[in-house]
């Protein structure tokens, strides 16, 4: 019998915590399935006062302490550095951190912008742990 990685488990983690705190604040979740999953796990809808705003981002999540960095979290890039400059629609970066329960995030489209037009090409993307992290913020988990 094929053998589930706990790995899984921990990737699911941080995509149900997201997808379960944007959910309870009245926003839509598109998740994408695993086999077209090429840089974005999903897509968010935002609402407001139960309507849509046209406002959509798409979301790639990491979860797990393999993404902690000596100050925050790090999303690696690999061959995603286009797809996510090129994008119609911002590509922001999710870390869910199961230890703390907390969800983190960096717009990438931005950041890798700005990197790219000061002539550098990251390896990977920077994720604070707070507001005064590089204009990133946090989310307490839904659980």
């Amino acid at each position: 019998m094929a053998k589930v990685l706990p790995t899984k488990k921990t990737e699911r983690a941080g995509v149900n915590e997201f997808r379960a705190l944007l959910e309870s604040a009245g926003h839509i979740v598109q998740e994408i399935d695993g086999g077209n999953d090429y840089g974005e796990d999903c897509y968010l809808s935002f609402t407001e006062h139960g309507e849509r705003t046209g406002d959509i981002v798409a979301v790639q999540v990491k979860s797990g302490g393999a993404y902690r960095s000596g100050v925050g979290y790090r999303i690696p890039c690999r061959d995603h550095v286009e797809d996510w400059t090129r994008s119609r629609i911002p590509v922001i970066g999710v870390v869910y951190d199961p230890e703390l329960k907390k969800l983190f995030w960096v717009n990438m489209t931005e950041y890798l912008l700005e990197q790219l037009s000061r002539g550098k090409r990251p390896k990977s993307i920077p994720v604070g742990e707070s507001e005064s992290g590089g204009g990133c913020c946090f989310w307490g988990a839904a659980s």
